[in-house]
């Protein structure tokens, strides 16, 4: 269940929809749940009216699901990806995508610190350990051998201790808190990906229209899926070959222009530039090029810029 504080207070004996001894004037109210960001609102409250507001609580995790990887990389934490999505914590990470293993490591917020004080521990250290032998070999007396400079330095040596020691448990709390959370896909989304393989292995062994009535189905029924982007690719390529460029075009445009999924983003560019430059549309083309960004490896800049060249040169050639 949630917690709900009002004023700084946690609710406990009343009931949360219903709070009819709150003075009128304005109240902080807080909603806690386990796993969701904290909802915070301050509400005017008016005697003899009654305050509705619904709450929908958003989660302190994102959901991932990686289609084209065959296994995730987390904090030490290795799982194969096949009908599972994954529930990671917000926060920034370094992503890395090797074959297909995707790698993601959570950035420490004071790293930057961690590392400074690695750096400046040894210094300090050797310094005022040079300043304490310089004392001692200076003394002649039987009072204190060190000096005030030299207890200073030591005094900034167990800071740095002291600070790195805590830098360092925040570190590991942070790691430990940055772990995955490993869900089975819902069955909708089983449902897709299943639908999916089953219209990329039609493709593969040349059933075009079992494949075309797999992606359809898909995109129909199942239009928030991960799969959708390819299934709405697969089907503009379909149509295409089957010359129906007007709604091949259409369907590429969707996943290069709403859907925009890292897989598919820069090929619906390209197979959309390709059409409109077999249609004599040149300068839409030349634009498609430039929105490409260049995520897919299928693509270089080079090759890209030099269709690029092409076409502005032939748009040249037809003004003159």
């Amino acid at each position: 269940g949630a917690l709900l504080r009002v004023d700084g207070r946690p609710l406990k004996l009343q009931t949360p929809v219903l709070l009819t001894d709150l003075k009128p004037g304005e109240h902080h109210f807080e909603l806690l749940k386990a796993g969701y960001r904290t909802w915070s609102r301050r509400l005017p409250l008016t005697l003899g009216h009654v305050v509705s507001v619904p709450v929908r609580l958003e989660p302190d995790t994102s959901t991932l699901a990686f289609p084209e990887d065959q296994r995730l990389l987390l904090g030490g934490q290795s799982a194969r990806t096949e009908n599972k999505e994954f529930r990671i914590p917000d926060g920034s990470y370094r992503v890395r995508s090797v074959g297909n293993t995707v790698e993601f490591a959570p950035v420490f917020p004071d790293q930057t610190l961690l590392d400074a004080t690695v750096w400046s521990l040894p210094v300090v250290s050797t310094l005022s350990i040079l300043a304490s032998l310089g004392d001692l070999s200076t003394h002649d007396s039987a009072g204190f051998p060190f000096s005030p400079t030299t207890v200073t330095s030591w005094g900034f040596v167990v800071g740095d201790v002291l600070w790195s020691v805590a830098l360092n448990n925040s570190k590991v709390r942070f790691l430990n808190d940055h772990q995955l959370q490993i869900d089975p896909l819902p069955q909708a989304r089983r449902a897709a990906a299943s639908l999916f393989e089953e219209g990329k292995n039609a493709l593969a062994n040349g059933r075009l229209p079992q494949a075309a009535e797999a992606f359809a189905q898909i995109v129909k029924s199942y239009p928030d899926a991960v799969q959708t982007p390819g299934a709405w690719f697969y089907l503009a390529r379909l149509h295409a070959l089957e010359g129906d460029r007007a709604l091949a075009k259409s369907e590429f445009r969707i996943d290069a222009d709403y859907l925009q999924q890292a897989n598919y983003y820069d090929k619906s560019c390209k197979a959309l530039a390709d059409l409109d430059q077999a249609d004599g549309e040149l300068l839409q083309a030349v634009n498609r090029l430039r929105s490409m960004v260049f995520v897919d490896p299928l693509f270089t800049r080079q090759e890209i810029e030099a269709q690029i060249q092409t076409l502005e040169n032939q748009i040249k050639g037809a003004k003159r």
